[in-house]
């Protein structure tokens, strides 16, 4: 604020003006500076590295709705003064949340996956480090893992655990407990063991699939462990086709925990309604899903 009084200046019979001079570049990141007694102008200075043209016009401009605000409403508080014009107002609340588009949100996940499976049964679905399994075959795969969970009491949104190395049995776990009509959580055999006991107790797992050598991390517990290892002989006797689907859109896919970072892990339910929408979206983004 520029308001300091100058007072006469006498140059024996010349005249005087104030003349302006560019410094050529911006003291702060942003500056605005009101001048009072000579220019009486208001102008903003601003780092060409960090905003646009555009941008600095814009802040000159919710400055001037600030003013107009306040002249016309000056007991209110300036919390409540906006700063926005309506037409921004409308552009930034309406305009652009104008997102809604359509998909399937009937369908759960395993339906959607099946329909690219009739479609493209010998396409790549998964590959890792050397191997790779086909649509057909993961189904194939997936279908019999998720027979074998319906016969151990797996129902619609029955929690399962999967306790398995990064690999591409684990994404066929995650897909079995879905067709099955049950909700898988993660469990990262890496995490401490008492970390992965409170999972499997707050989330009221009755089942985790994992392999003989892991199986040790369960100790103790109340779960069941279904050990695809020891499985394989009755899974390669299973039956390959889809099973007739139980849960629906509503019913939770998955459950992820938190980091755990303020305290104990929490768990956020996901539903499938939700994974298919987000799918859906990376799919007319035409992002490449991994």
């Amino acid at each position: 604020m520029v308001n300091a009084p100058i007072g006469d200046i006498q140059l024996w019979g010349l005249k005087w003006e104030p003349f302006e001079v560019d410094p050529g570049s911006a003291q702060f990141d942003l500056s605005l500076t009101v001048e009072l007694e000579v220019a009486k102008k208001v102008y903003l200075t601003f780092n060409t590295d960090l905003f646009t043209r555009e941008t600095a016009q814009r802040f000159l401009g919710h400055f001037v709705t600030l003013l107009e605000n306040a002249l016309s409403k000056p007991t209110s508080r300036l919390s409540e003064l906006p700063m926005m014009s309506p037409a921004e107002r409308v552009r930034l609340l309406e305009e652009w949340n104008r997102t809604a588009s359509d998909y399937p949100y009937t369908q759960c996940f395993p339906e959607l996956f099946e329909g690219k499976v009739h479609q493209t049964p010998d396409a790549i679905a998964l590959s890792m480090e050397g191997r790779s399994l086909s649509y057909h075959s993961l189904n194939v795969r997936a279908n019999q893992i998720a027979r074998l969970l319906r016969e151990r009491g797996v129902v619609t949104q029955t929690v399962v655990g999967v306790c398995l190395e990064r690999s591409l049995e684990m994404v066929v776990a995650f897909l079995a407990v879905m067709k099955a009509g049950g909700t898988y959580v993660p469990l990262d055999p890496d995490f401490p063991q008492d970390r992965l006991r409170y999972m499997v107790e707050d989330s009221g797992a009755p089942l985790v699939i994992t392999t003989s050598t892991l199986s040790e991390r369960f100790t103790g517990q109340a779960c069941r462990a279904v050990l695809l290892d020891r499985e394989e002989g009755v899974l390669q006797q299973t039956a390959e086709h889809d099973l007739p689907p139980l849960a629906t859109a509503e019913d939770l896919a998955y459950i992820l925990y938190t980091s755990g970072s303020t305290g104990q892990p929490k768990g956020v339910e996901i539903r499938h309604r939700s994974l298919v929408n987000f799918l859906w979206s990376m799919k007319r983004a035409g992002m490449r899903i991994s």
